[in-house]
């Protein structure tokens, strides 16, 4: 995530979905109408503002208000199914309309080119290859993947109604990229972090408090270090690099630095 920082677009784009996405979660779980079309309105503008910063939202958010809807009723104070629907499509429909409006009438240079690539067609399975293998060099790191995988299979394993969520808003962004964008970029893998970071809290909060501070310790410990390798250390043989091309001559290769980050976009 640390090459990211330097991007204008796919950060703001990512806080504000998963705020949005915070306070829907809220809204579906509040027993109060009142209080739950106010969370709802809220998560709406969040929303609208994501949509604003990065078109690519708007699917992100479709997929994300679907796994929070199917979640919803397995959670420990559900309401009914039909309700975190008709929720979840007020706040996106709502969301959507203003941002396609907004981006039909200014015809912003990025949705264009996001119209096109949906013409073009996407990358099918090379490209799911490419993005899976760029999640880890460019996004999460592998040093980062090893630190997380265990508490996010654990959280996985035992949080068995948090899946619908994680595989809407993970495997629905992807399946997005592979149809509709034709040249992969890691930019786009960005609003996914989330999703590994959520697994592993659900897999830490399952174990006691000693092991608990331990693991997290570890895992901040290590993540710090990745990060300050990444922005200050010179090149060092822990971190050769390395080139791969996997999506056709034409498509961008992918970096690689060992077990640590690498700085590909």
């Amino acid at each position: 995530t640390s090459g990211a920082l330097i991007l204008p677009h796919p950060l703001p784009m990512t806080a504000l979905l998963w705020m949005a996405t915070a306070l829907l979660a809220r809204a579906l779980l509040c027993r109060a109408a009142p209080t739950a079309v106010i969370l709802a309105l809220l998560s709406a503008l969040f929303f609208v503002a994501a949509c604003l910063v990065k078109w690519t939202a708007i699917p992100y958010g479709l997929t994300m208000c679907l796994g929070l809807a199917l979640t919803a009723p397995a959670l420990a104070r559900p309401p009914k199914l039909a309700r975190g629907v008709l929720i979840s499509g007020i706040t996106l429909g709502l969301a959507s309309a203003v941002t396609l409006g907004f981006l039909y009438f200014v015809s912003s240079e990025s949705f264009r080119a996001g119209q096109l690539a949906g013409e073009e067609g996407g990358l099918g399975a090379l490209g799911l290859l490419w993005y899976l293998i760029g999640f880890v060099t460019s996004v999460a790191s592998p040093l980062g993947l090893l630190i997380l995988a265990w508490p996010a299979w654990l959280g996985l394993r035992k949080h068995a109604p948090a899946w619908p969520f994680l595989l809407g808003a993970g495997l629905g962004q992807l399946a997005f990229l592979l149809a509709f964008v034709s040249r992969p970029d890691e930019r786009f893998l960005l609003t996914l972090a989330p999703c590994l970071v959520l697994a592993a809290g659900l897999g830490l909060d399952e174990l006691a408090a000693a092991p608990r501070r331990r693991v997290l310790l570890s895992a901040l410990g290590l993540l710090t270090l990745v990060n300050l390798e990444f922005h200050l250390a010179p090149k060092h043989p822990l971190a050769p690099m390395a080139t791969i091309q996997i999506a056709g001559p034409e498509g961008p290769p992918l970096q690689t630095r060992g077990l640590f980050l690498a700085d590909s976009f």
